[in-house]
């Protein structure tokens, strides 16, 4: 059984490779993708998340779940001291990176097929792109910098942005699934006001069938609920967001809550208490812990400071039938 810390498998591949990328605290580590064969190894377009097993690049969109295997390709000398850091399926498959993404446990329910989602065009993190030559870009990533984002929140959500004429000036916050396999994109217009309706560029993809940045959560730990993906800039790390302000039951983060029977923090917008309120119903039905955050500080979670986020989710009320049920009147 592998016991390696997080910060020994990072110094590991950290040896390995002559550039890289990485924020404290975050599991993740950016790298030169050894399978797009650019002659530039300063180009860091694959990440490597040494928790999840995962890998992913964003240019040729190479992806697998075995690290040694990835060793292997960058530096074969290290393939069997990889071993006792990562997980070793490489010899599983013989396509092991495409097939072992899209094989299927016979002993679960067969997954909805969803829509494919494309990274944008053109695509770059904000973090290795704060000093960029590009006055547009620089802009992006000034405007996640002014909303109160820091460099491990800017990896952790794989912040990016892109010269396309379509993505331009626009802050781009990707969602992928629990195997790194992107399912969503929102972008944020920089210079569109907050009261511009088409301030946001939302990919052709069904919001319901996706968990926003699965790969982010640790489902056996409280899981932080808010209404949009801006917000998790404010945000403890182990949260999601609805894309919305509603969680149907037949939604894949309803499912996945109750499957795996994870305790829940809501921290909607003050304005939409009513649907807060009837999240907090359905979720108690299937005897799930929820706990709400007063967030009627603040019009949301995006305008709130780190310290008031961070107070007031210490502050979290956990409900009861009782609470649930005096909510609800209050509102009468």
């Amino acid at each position: 059984m592998n016991t390696k810390t997080t910060s020994e498998k990072l110094n590991f591949l950290k040896k390995i490779v002559l550039n890289y990328k990485n924020s404290k605290d975050c599991p993740e580590i950016a790298i030169w993708c050894p399978y797009c064969e650019n002659s530039n190894k300063n180009k860091l377009k694959m990440i490597v998340n040494v928790e999840k097993n995962l890998y992913h690049c964003f240019v040729c969109d190479t992806k697998g779940r075995s690290i040694p295997y990835l060793v292997k390709k960058l530096s074969e000398k290290y393939y069997s001291e990889s071993k006792n850091y990562f997980l070793d399926s490489s010899n599983q498959i013989k396509d092991e990176w495409l097939d072992i993404l899209n094989q299927l446990d016979d002993n679960e329910e067969k997954p909805e097929e969803l829509e494919k989602v494309e990274i944008p065009e053109g695509f770059m993190f904000c973090a290795l792109n704060l000093d960029a030559m590009d006055p547009d870009i620089r802009d992006v990533c000034n405007y996640a910098i002014n909303r109160g984002c820091d460099d491990h929140k800017m990896w952790l959500l794989r912040l990016g942005v892109s010269n396309h004429p379509n993505f331009r000036r626009s802050l781009i916050l990707p969602s992928f699934d629990e195997n790194g396999i992107i399912n969503f994109y929102t972008c944020r217009r920089i210079d569109a006001p907050t009261t511009d309706m088409y301030k946001y560029i939302n990919c052709n993809a069904s919001r319901v069938k996706i968990i926003f940045n699965d790969l982010n959560i640790n489902w056996k730990k409280p899981l932080t609920i808010v209404e949009g993906p801006l917000d998790l800039l404010k945000t403890n790390d182990n949260a999601t967001c609805l894309l919305g302000s509603s969680l149907p039951k037949d939604s894949a983060l309803f499912k996945k809550i109750v499957k795996n029977g994870t305790p829940v923090i809501l921290a909607l917008d003050k304005d939409a208490i009513s649907k807060t309120l009837k999240i907090a119903d359905d979720l108690m039905k299937y005897n799930i812990d929820v706990s709400l955050m007063d967030t009627s500080y603040e019009k949301d979670v995006g305008d709130m400071s780190h310290e008031m986020f961070d107070n007031l989710y210490q502050n979290s009320c956990k409900l009861d039938a009782s609470s649930l049920l005096l909510n609800k009147i209050s509102l009468i």
